[in-house]
């Protein structure tokens, strides 16, 4: 009796194992989809060509992130004006990636680091209220909160203020 409940435990364990790994290892090892930028495109060109793909293949486990997210980010400030008006769109899940690439390219600048995380143990307050003094966006937000935030960041980039 012992022994057919180790037996059934160790079953069990396996093939809780197994699932894991195919719900939480496999997809890290699925190709990344690329957008295709061909060519001698502009910058403005491949921000626009991302932005209209930032709903396209969401990541498996973080839906809020697509390649196009990760690659707006990359690209950095001159994506910021561009993203603004995407984040005051009726879809909440393209405002929700939108303020994901605008998260990603701000908080570069203070020493956030994909994949490490925080260089410096004062960059995440130092970014938060970067945030909060541009209107603290969410994208779930009411639209006028939303408005009211978009607002603060063209005064922003008006005043020519890129970077910390």
């Amino acid at each position: 009796m012992r022994r057919g409940l180790l037996m059934l435990l160790l079953f069990l364990g396996l093939l809780g194992g197994f699932v894991a790994i195919l719900v939480f290892v496999l997809p890290l090892f699925r190709p990344v989809p690329q957008i295709e930028l061909a060519g001698r495109t502009s910058q403005r060109d491949a921000i626009n060509k991302l932005i209209a793909a930032i709903d396209k293949d969401p990541d498996w486990l973080h839906s809020d992130y697509t390649p196009a997210v990760h690659e707006l980010t990359k690209i950095g400030w001159p994506a910021i004006e561009p993203l603004l008006d995407v984040l005051l769109t009726t879809n909440e899940e393209t405002r929700m990636r939108a303020q994901r690439a605008l998260e990603g390219i701000t908080m570069e600048q203070y020493g956030f680091r994909r994949g490490r995380g925080w260089n410096d143990p004062r960059g995440e307050d130092r970014f938060r209220q970067f945030w909060k003094s541009l209107g603290d966006y969410n994208y779930n937000a009411g639209e006028n909160d939303r408005r009211a935030s978009i607002a603060k960041w063209r005064a922003w980039l008006a005043a020519g203020r890129l970077g910390p």
